[in-house]
């Protein structure tokens, strides 16, 4: 348990993942078809980038920006007004105003209602 507790903000970032896992059924496609049909993957300046209808599973997040960052941070177009619910290694509760960073060596996730 010190390792948890020494590791607290990891442990942390993993459990609002999960959460954020089991909470949105657009993670959750089941299917070849599915995925194929509503999840689209592209290459941006080193990262890429997850668009996901949301819509299509019956999720509330209507639509979902993924962006797995291996460089540095990245300004992301497409996301004015939507909200942000990972932003580095902060998993935020309800989401925030985002702003169009995805920061370097980081997942980023973005949605709209």
């Amino acid at each position: 348990w010190g390792l948890k507790k020494s590791n607290n903000d990891i442990f942390k970032y993993y459990q609002g993942m999960i959460a954020m896992r089991k909470a949105h059924p657009a993670f959750r496609f089941t299917t070849k078809r599915d995925i194929e049909a509503n999840v689209k993957t592209s290459g941006y300046s080193g990262a890429v980038v997850v668009d996901i209808n949301g819509a299509a599973a019956g999720d509330s997040w209507k639509q979902i920006k993924l962006v797995i960052n291996s460089g540095n941070n990245l300004t992301i177009g497409g996301v004015d007004g939507w909200k942000k619910k990972v932003n580095g290694v902060t998993v935020n509760t309800d989401g925030t105003d985002g702003n169009a960073t995805a920061e370097g060596t980081a997942v980023t996730v973005w949605y709209k209602e």
